[in-house]
Formats: structure tokens, sequence, C-alpha cells
């Protein structure tokens, strides 16, 4: 995606933690027929964000995987977040000590996914979305064990 980076180098966007609404509106209309409190969200059209909630896409969404929301977050929201156009998604799963990313292939489809894993030797995830977010999966995963 040859000079995607440069574009967003100039703008400013925002980081968003839970909990903190995001309303997925059925297309233009009023109707919200989903709303999600993603673990971590960054928007780079202001526009989207209100003292409340976001209304739309974010532009990096990520969820960290638990007991009790994995399912959710694996089944629901990805289907959700793939029509709906987010433009990375980051998945962290603390026992596994992987971060998988997803950016979408086709119109309203994630690709398969790039797979990270912390181990022994250096491993680190960057984002295509955020200029300049590189993540060490050691440190991230560090005190875990």
């Amino acid at each position: 995606m040859a000079g995607a980076g440069t574009r967003h180098q100039e703008l400013v966007g925002r980081v968003l933690l839970a909990p903190y609404d995001v309303l997925f509106p059925k297309g233009d209309e009023d109707e919200v027929p989903a709303v999600v409190q993603p673990d971590l969200v960054v928007f780079y059209d202001p526009s989207k964000i209100r003292a409340a909630n976001a209304r739309g896409a974010p532009d990096l969404l990520v969820e960290i995987l638990s007991p009790s929301t994995s399912r959710k977050d694996l089944n629901e929201k990805f289907p959700l977040y793939e029509r709906h156009g987010v433009r990375e998604y980051w998945v962290v799963d603390p026992w596994a000590r992987t971060v998988c990313v997803f950016r979408p292939a086709a119109k309203n489809r994630f690709d398969r996914g790039e797979l990270h894993e912390a181990s022994m030797s250096a491993t680190t995830v960057a984002s295509r979305v955020l200029d300049g977010l590189a993540i060490d999966l050691g440190a991230l995963f560090s005190g875990l064990e």
C-alpha cells in the first residue's frame, strides 16, 4: 500500500481504551444494530469520535482474549469488524503468547491473518496502519509465565 504510511504520518490519531462504546451503524442510517467495547481502538477520522462513543470503523482495533470474552471476540466480533471495514484487527492471546493481525484482503473480508508468537528470539509486530507502532512480544508477555 504505497503512500499510505506517508498519509497517516500527517494525521493525528486518537487512541481510546475500554470501556468505550464503538457503534457500527447500518449504512448511513441512524439505526445502530451493533455496539461493542473493544480493548483498544485508534481513529484517524475525528468526526467519528464523540464524548460518549465513537461511530464507525476504527482504523486499528485490538482485542485481548480472556476466558470470558474469547468466544465473543473471535466468533461474533470478528465478522462485525470485517463487515464494517476495520483496517487492522489485532487479536492478543496472553495464554498462547501470540498476536494475530488481520487486514482487509477483499471487500468486507479479512485476510487469513499473520500469527506472531513470542519466542526466545526477538519477535516484533508492526502496524501498517499506525506508523511507528511496533510491539516487542517478549516485552509484552513478560511476567505471564
